[in-house]
Formats: structure tokens, sequence, C-alpha cells
């Protein structure tokens, strides 16, 4: 628990009281005994992490195609990725403006080098030479396999973002903005030209239909067009989609075109799920969506969810496939506003953030109509771009760092390895049980342990694998442990493993708690209370606050408050304590005086009775209730909502000694007697526990006079006074005689003390 450094001030009625003593809420948190982490359970595995693994559309987690990741020197980006025709791939990266190749066995090499700084769109043409749309300048360039640019037209608006290729009509049809736009381009002529404006911010791409049509989806609004090809006609709008961007064009399941529609903004998706329900209800629109193009070219949905994708594809063995920026928040990414952003750093000669140490691409698989499960994941970042291959393949272009990720068949092991679990101080950790259904080969488990949260060298090593269903762990004694299961391969047309269900248990020992800290708050002055009259508002260390309603206060003439405790016998205390096994705590106040053999409950204001057991931070003690005496304070502490009877356990930490004084000093031997030039008043004022804090005179006119000690300061528990207090005053009223006058002292804990005397 932390240590509460403030509270609101309560006011109190009658004898001085200080409002101090708060409840402090807390959840319900797991006490020592048994423990146990279940998945799916009450965990999820996509909490797991995924080597050439993915987690299945019955919420299993089985073996996932292989990936190898290919770095890329220089880029950041990695915006497009295109086939060579033999193996291998070519990249359009930022913020460059390079185009790199990957050959099949992984060798990379630096292609050309353009004068913009972003590649957008990449299309190899035939012959092997490729054509690279840019940003945000709108170059458009023609780069021969040797490196050699030749810039073949600029493009108004300034981005070109992706291209379809007509091969026989040796024709590339761009994706233009902004504003929106289609051009064409003929590389038999070199001839460019506008081909068609649309109604939006940028056209985002263009793809030609089995009929020789050209399909175009734009962003702001997100939009579906046929554009004419043979130069008759214009542009007709086939449908609109929820999302502000129309991103990408994708064959889907039997060659039918499919749009990936992303949310900006503008829509209104926010946090998970945006609004939206899972039937597509709702005022906002779902962060990322799939439409199927009907037989009329209207976009139906056919799935929905809240992931932030940027790129989707089609694959025959895994079926839609999707990825994006890192995380799950939908938080209306786009391609539109991601690559401003980066223009606009890159033109500034800014610096992005540098990529976290443990940050992991993930592909989806896009599941039912609102669902998406890991199919696989890396170490990496961005995903902006899959290109599906036949059978289990696909390959990656990704960012931050820039990338070339090739993912294939499942012919290596897989591993899944769980998070760091938590087993609280002094754990014994018990068994492993897991479930599935059985495939080719056998699973591998392991488990390994250490003493802080996230592996280090002081972890131990992973232990001896083992493939039975229910395992002894058998680990040195270690707080964290972990879990990883290696899912053997499955060849073609064999099944592959599938884990179900894994629980791992463990016992807790119930530690006591510990008081960290425990102490009096200094009294650091006193003021008047907000709310007048009588009321007064001690103001402590670490500021805390307390009002009292006082019925004696310090009048002008009277020893200041610096000097005197206004709500006399309390004690402001407070602590801080935290149990080792995160148990909730609840404190007694207990205290003992000098000479007693046992403790007894410490009278609290505000808190009931005495004795009944504290939640807060914050507490009070009321010695008026008291004997004088010296006395110790204790508070304990102790694990009981958690472990009741005689399984909790306590802390104890002590204060002393403190000194309670409800008595109220002797005034003696008191004379008042007329003299030459005033009243001589002469006493002692004598007090048993405490320091005399000072003396007055009440003179017969009401006026206040301190008296001075005969040593000149009050600092022990017996003082003379013998002083001469001018009186009568000249201009003031002398009253009736004899002269009665009221003596008055106090002690250092507050206690009045007072006697009347005639003038003789």
């Amino acid at each position: 628990m932390s240590a509460m450094t403030g509270f609101s001030t309560r006011r109190f009625a009658g004898a001085a009281l200080v409002a101090c003593v708060l409840s402090c809420g807390s959840l319900p948190a797991n006490a020592a005994g048994p423990k146990y982490w279940d998945w799916p359970a009450s965990r999820s595995f996509d909490e797991v992490t995924l080597e050439a693994a993915g987690i299945d559309t019955l919420g299993g987690v089985t073996s996932g195609p292989s990936t190898r990741v290919t770095a890329l020197a220089g880029p950041e980006v990695a915006w497009r990725v295109a086939g060579d025709g033999r193996g291998g791939w070519y990249l359009g990266t930022g913020h460059g403006g390079e185009i790199h190749h990957v050959t099949a066995d992984g060798t990379t090499r630096l292609v050309a080098r353009l004068e913009s700084t972003e590649v957008f769109s990449l299309a190899v043409l035939p012959g092997g030479d490729l054509l690279g749309g840019c940003g945000p300048d709108g170059r458009l360039v023609r780069v021969t396999t040797a490196g050699d640019v030749t810039e073949v037209g600029r493009i108004e608006g300034g981005y070109v973002w992706a291209m379809a290729i007509d091969a026989k009509a040796s024709v590339a049809w761009l994706a233009t903005g902004a504003p929106a736009a289609v051009y064409r381009y003929s590389w038999r002529d070199g001839k460019l030209e506008k081909a068609a404006s649309l109604p939006a911010q940028n056209t985002m791409d263009v793809a030609l239909d089995d009929d020789g049509s050209l399909l175009a989806v734009t962003q702001g609004p997100g939009l579906v067009y046929r554009v004419p090809t043979g130069g008759k006609g214009g542009p007709r709008a086939l449908g609109d989609i929820a999302q502000d961007e129309a991103r990408r064009l994708l064959r889907g399941p039997g060659g039918v075109f499919h749009v990936l529609g992303l949310a900006g903004e503008d829509d209104g998706a926010g946090a998970a799920g945006g609004g939206v329900t899972a039937d597509g209800g709702g005022a906002t629109a779902p962060a990322a969506a799939l439409y199927r193009l009907g037989a009329g070219g209207e976009p139906v949905r056919v799935w929905a969810g809240d992931r932030a994708l940027m790129t989707a594809g089609w694959s025959p063995r895994w079926g839609w496939l999707g990825a994006g920026t890192l995380g799950d928040a939908a938080d209306g990414s786009s391609l539109v506003a991601a690559s401003a952003t980066v223009v606009s750093a890159a033109g500034a000669g800014g610096e992005e953030a540098a990529p976290r140490d443990d940050a992991r691409a993930v592909v989806y698989r896009l599941t039912g109509g609102w669902g998406s499960r890991p199919l696989v994941s890396w170490p990496g970042g961005d995903v902006l771009d899959i290109v599906p291959l036949g059978g289990a393949g696909f390959a990656v272009a990704q960012a931050h760092p820039a990338a070339l990720v090739v993912a294939g068949a499942a012919d290596a092991w897989a591993s899944v390895t769980s998070p760091p679990l938590d087993g609280g101080a002094g754990v014994a950790w018990g068994r492993l049980r897991w479930e599935g259904v059985a495939g080719e080969g056998a699973p591998r488990w392991s488990v390994r342990g250490g003493r802080r949260a996230e592996p280090d060298e002081g972890w131990s090593a992973w232990s001896a694998p083992w493939s039975e269903p229910d395992q002894v762990l058998d680990l040195a004694p270690c707080r964290y442990l972990q879990w990883r299961v290696e899912l053997p391969p499955a060849g073609v047309g064999a099944r592959a493993w599938r884990v179900t269900g894994v629980s791992v248990s463990a016992r807790q020992p119930n530690l006591p708690p510990v008081i960290e800290d425990f102490r009096v708050e200094r009294l650091r002055g006193v003021k008047a209370g907000d709310a007048g009259g009588d009321n007064i508002v001690h103001e402590y260390g670490g500021g805390l606050s307390a009002e009292f309603t006082q019925r004696d206060v310090p009048e002008d003439g009277w020893v200041g408050p610096d000097r005197i405790d206004a709500g006399r016998a309390v004690r402001v205390l407070t602590w801080r304590a935290s149990d080792p096994n995160d148990d909730r705590l609840e404190y007694r106040l207990e205290c003992r005086r000098d000479g007693e053999a046992g403790w007894r409950p410490a009278a609290i204001k505000g808190a009931g009775s005495p004795g009944e057991p504290l939640t807060g931070t914050l507490g009070s003690w009321d010695g008026s209730r008291m004997e004088d005496g010296r006395y110790a304070l204790r508070l304990v502490a102790s694990d009981a909502p958690d472990n009741p009877g005689a399984a909790a356990a306590t802390a104890v930490s002590e204060l002393g000694p403190l000194v309670v004084d409800n008595a109220p000093p002797a005034l003696q031997d008191v004379t008042v007697a007329m003299v030459p030039g005033g009243l001589r008043v002469r006493l002692r004022v004598v007090d048993a526990a405490s320091v005399v804090a000072g003396a007055r005179v009440l003179l017969p006119d009401g006026a206040a006079e301190r008296l001075d000690p005969v040593d000149g300061i009050c600092d022990s528990t017996s003082e003379s006074f013998d002083i001469v207090v001018p009186w009568p005053r000249a201009g003031r009223a002398e009253g009736p005689r004899p002269w009665r006058v009221r003596v008055e002292a106090r002690d250092l804990a507050g206690n009045p003390a007072g006697v009347e005397a005639v003038a003789r």
C-alpha cells in the first residue's frame, strides 16, 4: 500500500476531534495459498509469444507458417513489395527513396536511389524493368535492373499510391492524389495523361477486372468506382463504404474483388470496438472492414474488426490475412496519415521514435464476421504490404525497421512461450497440465524460472523437455516462471498438433506484512477555520490538515499557537505498509502506559469504538481519554481480510515515548498587590508532566497582559513570576475598587488553569 499524503478536513462539534481516519478501499487480491493460471479459461492465448505458430479459428494454439526475415540496410520503411518472377523480391522504401532487391536465397542489393523520399508503389514491367510511383513530389520513374533511373513523368498532387499493369496494352494505370485521380501511362510511347478525376482526396488503389475494365477506390471519402479504359465515358460510382479510406483492392476466393476499408479520425473510430456492435450497429465505423464487390460492383461487408490494419490478402491455405501497425488499438491508422507524417519528418530533417526492442509484428487470420486470430509473429515492426503466394506462403513489407519477411509452409518446429508468471514471494511451483488434439509427432514442453519479472542472465536455463500431459515442476526456488511448448512441423496432408488448454499451479506460503513507515505527524501550524467562529485548522507535515472546534481560542496577547497544541491531546499518525502476497491489510492502533504489562486499544476519534480495525493509512490517537503518563503506541498490520482466522499473519511497529498530560498546572502563592506605578503580580506555576507554556493577567478593564517568568523564559515544569503591571492606565477607566483580576497559566499540552485575586 502507498501512504496517503493528504485528506479533506472534517468539522466536529464539541470537544476537539481530528478528522484523520479514512478508509482506503481496495479490490480483492490473491491471498496466499493455491494459485492457478489457466489458458484459455482465465488467460488468453493472445498474450503468448508465437514463433512459426498461431491461434486457429477454434482458439487453440497450432503450428503456423515459418518466417524468414531479411533486414534492409538503410531504409526505415518498406512500403511495397513486388515479386521479380524468379523467387526474389523488389521493395519500394522510405525515407531515402530507395529500391532494394532481395534474391530467393536472401541476398540483398540496393538497386537505385531516387530523388523522391518515398517509393509508395512498385511494379515489374515485361522485360524486367521497374516502374516506381513516388511521393510527396509525384514522380513516376522507370528503373532498369542495372539501376539506371529515368523520370517518365510527374503527377499533379504529389502521390502515386498504387498501379495496375496491363501488359497486353503496355499501359500502367496509376492511383494518385491529392486530389484523387487516375492516370494512364503507356511505356510504349512514354505518354502520361490523366484518365479520370474522382471526387475525393486520394485514389488509393486500382485494379483491372476480368472484363478489362478498371476498378478504383478512394480516400476522403471511401468510394468504389469503375473507370472506362477505352477513353469513352466517365467514371461510374459503384458504392461507398463506412470507412473514410478504401485502401486496397484485393482478389478473394474465386477471384472476386474485395475492398479493405480503414477508418480515419473523422469516422469516430477510437478505442477498441469504436462504439460499433458486432452486427454492425452503432454510430461509428469499425476500425477496419472487408467488403466483397457484388455482381453489380456494389460493396457488401463480409468482415469488420477493431484492429488497426494497413494491408490484407487472401491465402488459399490460411484464408483472409490482415496486418498493420503494432498493438491492438483501433487508432484510425491509414497509409495516407502515416505517410504524411513520415514525409513531413523526413523533409524537416526530424527523427522518428526508435522501435521498441520487444516489438513483434503479427499477421492475423480474419475469422468469422468480426474476429481475428494471430497466425504468425516475429520480432519486427509495422506490416504495410502483404503479397499472398500459392499454398501457405506470403511476402510482407515491414517498417520500423525495414525488412522483407517471407512466410512459407510449416516446415520447422513452432514455438509458443508464455509471459512470465508471478507466483509471489516464497512460491512453491506445482504442476503443468495441458490438453490438445494429437497430430504428427509429439510436442516438447519445458519451463524456466527466475527472481526478476523479465528473463535475464539470472534466470535458469530451459528444463529438459517432456511430452506427458501432466508434469511436476521441479525448479530451484524462484518467483517467476515461463512455460514453452514446441510443436513439430506437420508434413503435407498430415494433421498438425493443436494445444487447446494449459494449466499451471503453485502454492504461496502466507508471509507477514511489512510496515515500512509509522510516524507521528509534526504540527506545523494552527490557523482559523474557513467556517469562522471558534473553528481552527491544524496543518501537519506531508500536507495533512484537520479542523477542530475549539472552545478556548488563543487571544491576542496570549502565548502564540507555536507553543501550544490547539487539539491538545490528539496525535495524527500515518503509516505505510505492504504485503508480500498482495493481500488486503487492516490495522489496529494500541497503546501501553509505562509500567503496564499489556497493550490496550488506543482511543481513535472518528473510527468507531476503540480497537475497531482501520483499512486506511491514516489514524489519530486521542490522549484526552487516557490517564496522564508516558505511553508507547504500536501499529499492528494484519492480512486477515484475505487470510481469516489462524491463517492471518501480522507485523508490528512501535512509537514512543509519548506524554499524555490532561491535568492543568497548579498556581501557587498567588498575590496581587497595589504598588506605586501598578499592580505587583507574584505566583509560582508548577506542572506534573509538561513544561509551563506561559501566564497572563486579565486586568479589571478586561485587557490581557503577558507575564514573563523571573528567569525570562518558560522552559521548565516550575516557573516563578514576579512582575509589576502598569495600572491604572492613562485614558482608560480603572473600574470599581477593590480591583479584581484573574491570573491564568497554561502548560505546553494546552491545559489551562486560573484563579481570581483582589488587589490590595
